[in-house]
């Protein structure tokens, strides 16, 4: 199964793989994430650390993550291993927190919100997302997902200011994301369990990539409509008081 999803994600960019919609716009997020950053960066789940490859040579990039996720799931080297709900650093040190796809993955989001308020300097800013519509990944670190008025009201507990609020996928989209995911998902276990299911293999290199283009043609000429979005970003700034 692996070693199928390592073959898989050698095609991301193209849209015979199941969540092209999501990794199409990957690219353009980093770089507007980027842009906004500024100083000290705190990437918090850092992953991979894809937002270092695109911050100004001004910027100061550490990327901190949690040993059981980065060593056994990911393989990567952090700048720093600690627990992003108990942040191993002073008060207002950081100029800018990202927090990319990592609150779902915590106990607490909570906790984590409150230590980065602490982290952070004043003015400092906070960039956040989180999916919605979206599979069980990382498991069994995956907690919760929240609807935007449930990231609002964690947020809205500290001095936090919100600038800009994003979601990602009208229901249309979201609707041929999780359809792609699904099927693909459905195939790699029959083939795994020898299931007569296995057959729709023959199928998916043509359906995946029809449903992946209506899903683009909805984002891109379909009406705005937050009903079922896979994902949400926040903008904030630490308030200077």
């Amino acid at each position: 199964m692996n070693n199928i999803k390592k073959i898989f994600s050698y095609f991301k960019k193209l849209p015979i793989h199941p969540q092209w919609l999501i990794y199409k716009y990957e690219l353009k997020r980093f770089k507007e994430i980027a842009e906004i950053s500024e100083g000290v960066v705190l990437d918090i789940g850092c992953a991979q650390q894809t937002l270092r490859n695109y911050l100004s040579e001004n910027c100061t990039y550490i990327g901190l993550d949690y040993p059981d996720t980065a060593i056994a799931l990911y393989k990567t080297q952090p700048t720093l291993f600690g627990d992003a709900q108990q942040q191993p650093f002073a008060n207002n040190t950081f100029d800018t927190i990202s927090f990319l796809e990592v609150l779902e993955h915590l106990p607490s989001p909570h906790a984590a919100i409150k230590e980065s308020y602490r982290v952070l300097k004043p003015g400092g800013k906070l960039i956040l997302s989180m999916p919605f519509l979206y599979p069980i990944h990382d498991a069994p670190y995956d907690f919760q997902r929240l609807t935007i008025y449930g990231l609002r009201q964690l947020v809205s507990q500290y001095k936090f200011r919100i600038i800009k609020e994003e979601y990602s996928g009208n229901p249309l989209t979201s609707a041929m994301l999780l359809s792609n995911i699904a099927m693909v998902k459905t195939v790699l276990n029959a083939l795994v369990k020898k299931h007569p299911a296995a057959l729709l293999v023959l199928v998916l290199p043509l359906l995946v990539p029809i449903l992946n283009v209506i899903g683009w043609l909805a984002a891109v000429f379909g009406p705005d409509d937050d009903f079922m979005p896979h994902g949400y970003t926040l903008h904030l700034t630490k308030d200077l008081s």
